[in-house]
């Protein structure tokens, strides 16, 4: 795959780590690359047109599954990453995309914490690979769950590769929708 679409995503790289890395450092995880299979596998458990949905990896890294969701009609597809030397690897490997496979109305990358950053507004995907520890998982489900009161609750379909944590995703507003041995899907009862 990434030889097809010049890109570079198969190398693991560990999380930084020592005095620079700063404290939410101990929470993250080293990078590894989502097999594409697996995002394929994840995404047939969405009900709702790509166009009306906008697709968000927290944990980005390289950028892989970015790349692989721009493949899709998606309004917005958004990475967070906590360091910005991965997050400017995921953008350059973004750059790279063929435009024949980009369908995607909107590509970026940010380097942010995923339990702060502002995620798009309205129905979405989110998308985990096991990024990061059960504190800062449950900053992001409470910003989630605060958006859903504000907003009256857009669906949302929540992808977890490799659910360490799934423990914390046991919340009155998020149901497992399926759950296979290295993954599973929860969503909002706004869900399809």
């Amino acid at each position: 795959m990434d030889r097809a679409l010049g890109i570079e995503t198969t190398r693991k790289v560990r999380a930084p780590t020592g005095p620079g890395a700063g404290p939410l450092a101990r929470q993250a995880r080293d990078y590894e690359p989502t097999p594409p299979e697996i995002l394929e596998a994840l995404l047939t458990e969405v009900r709702l047109p790509y166009e009306d949905l906008s697709f968000v990896d927290l944990g980005a890294g390289k950028g892989r599954v970015l790349c692989l969701a721009a493949s899709h009609p998606f309004r917005a597809v958004v990475g967070v990453e906590l360091f910005e030397s991965l997050a400017a690897v995921a953008r350059e490997n973004l750059g790279r995309l063929p435009s024949d496979w980009v369908r995607a109305q909107e590509l970026q990358c940010v380097t942010g914490d995923a339990g702060e950053f502002p995620l798009p507004a309205g129905p979405k995907v989110v998308f985990m690979y096991n990024p990061f520890g059960p504190r800062v998982l449950s900053r992001v489900l409470a910003g989630l769950e605060a958006e859903r009161t504000e907003a009256g609750g857009p669906p949302l379909y929540l992808l977890y590769y490799e659910p360490v944590h799934a423990g914390v995703m046991v919340r009155p507003w998020l149901g497992l929708r399926r759950e296979e041995s290295h993954w599973g899907v929860w969503v909002s009862p706004e869900a399809p």
